[in-house]
């Protein structure tokens, strides 16, 4: 907002002797004004009507790509943060994919396979099931021991 603010008044001193453009009469109106080239809605004809076009053409595009250079920033940053969100407690989800992988294959292995193998069984299995629902709410800070039941 500073900067849309910093360019309102820009644009406002620059169009200040071109009296038939609204959109830059006071710096309420630049500032809308700004906030709609923001959004990409730039207007070119009164640019180049304005008492000196070749500064309002300059400022317009630094305009531009200051705010693309922002806005770039500020996805950028979004981006980074839902990435660290998604891959949080990575290793779990990992350890709990061979956890069931092991047991599947231990409730399924045909018993004249056991039998011959039986010293390299143990006496009992315990598998930890893990809430999904408690996975995705963790905090970054937690060790992950509140997810096992």
């Amino acid at each position: 907002l500073l900067m849309m603010w910093g360019f309102a008044c820009a644009y406002c001193i620059l169009f200040r002797k071109d009296q038939e453009h609204e959109q830059f009469s006071d710096v309420g109106h630049s500032m809308l004004t700004m906030f709609t080239y923001a959004l990409g809605g730039v207007d070119l004809d009164i640019m180049l009507g304005s008492s000196n076009p070749q500064a309002s053409i300059v400022l317009s595009l630094l305009y531009q790509f200051a705010m693309a250079t922002v806005l770039m920033s500020l996805l950028t940053g979004v981006m980074a943060q839902s990435m660290t969100k998604a891959t949080s407690h990575e290793d779990l989800k990992r350890l709990l994919s061979k956890a069931l992988a092991i047991d599947e294959l231990e409730s399924t292995i045909p018993s004249f396979i056991e039998r011959k193998m039986h010293g390299n069984y143990p006496a009992y299995v315990h598998v930890l099931r893990i809430d999904p629902l408690a996975m995705d709410d963790a905090r970054d800070d937690d060790d992950g021991s509140n997810m096992w039941h």
